[in-house]
């Protein structure tokens, strides 16, 4: 009887502080996920000619993974410990919100880290760590993103709008800074972690209710850190769903999050 006292407490108690939304859709993804191909990628022990399938074969530079078409499904790991330089490109556009594209991380040791610069950060440039363009169905788990002028920046064309759930979670951004914002105050940059670009700025005219016409739809930044990067996030324009929770923002010279050209969602438990 104890037991099934605590497993109707317990219902009551989880039915009772479920989040009230006013006419906002809250897209999450089910734990269920199809299975799909898992690729590792390693700088130190890696070999772009290896077929990238297990960690003892694994590639070596995010280049190689362009060669790779991700679908929904698919699994990304990055060795922990590992740091890769460069500007990027990528194309997740294969993903779906119910079956997404993982980055994440194998083995022990520091987060993999993705960085444009090796040390410090050059001035007045506004070299990008990351381009995704169309992400649909991503998640991001546990890396580090850092020496660059911004850190990810998600890209949405025309084709490609609609575009349903991003996600970072347990993710460090640091040391982002250095695209001069103000021509008569050049000791302002505008940086930022993450940002959000629609190729065109035809699309607000045409959207409509629940998403409709939004080139993303759903955005979460969830526990994660960002230390002298600018801000964690600066106008994810076009967004249609915002949620920030759980993040720890510290020594950002812009804005600690600049939200603009969205509708929708929340910032909650973050430190400033």
């Amino acid at each position: 009887r104890r037991i099934s006292y605590l497993l109707t407490l317990l219902l009551v108690l989880s039915l009772t502080f479920m989040p009230l939304t006013s006419g906002m859709e809250i897209i999450e993804v089910s734990a269920a996920q199809a299975t799909g191909t898992t690729y590792y990628i390693s700088d130190s022990a890696g070999d772009d000619q290896n077929d990238g399938l297990s960690e003892s074969s694994p590639f070596k530079t995010i280049e190689r993974l362009t060669e790779v078409k991700l679908v929904a499904g698919d699994t990304v790991r990055f060795k922990s410990g590992d740091i890769w330089y460069g500007a990027f490109e990528l194309d997740l556009s294969g993903g779906e919100k119910d079956n997404v594209i993982t980055f994440t991380s194998y083995g022990e040791g520091t987060k993999p880290s993705i960085r444009l610069y090796s040390g410090s950060v050059t001035p007045g440039l506004s070299g990008i760590c990351l381009k995704i363009y169309n992400a649909n169905g991503f998640v991001m788990d546990g890396l580090d993103v850092g020496y660059a002028n911004q850190g990810i920046k998600l890209i949405y064309d025309e084709e490609h709008y609609n575009s349903e759930y991003v996600r970072f979670t347990n993710c460090h951004f640091h040391d982002i800074w250095g695209v001069i914002q103000f021509d008569y105050n050049p000791d302002i940059y505008f940086s930022s972690a993450i940002t959000v670009d629609a190729l065109t700025d035809d699309w607000y005219p045409k959207v409509g209710e629940n998403g409709e016409g939004w080139p993303l739809c759903g955005l979460y930044i969830d526990n994660c850190t960002a230390y002298d990067a600018g801000s964690m996030v600066c106008g994810p324009t076009g967004v249609y769903g915002f949620y920030m929770t759980d993040c720890v923002i510290e020594e950002c010279g812009y804005y600690g999050a600049t939200v603009f050209g969205n509708e929708g969602g929340y910032i909650d438990r973050c430190i400033f």
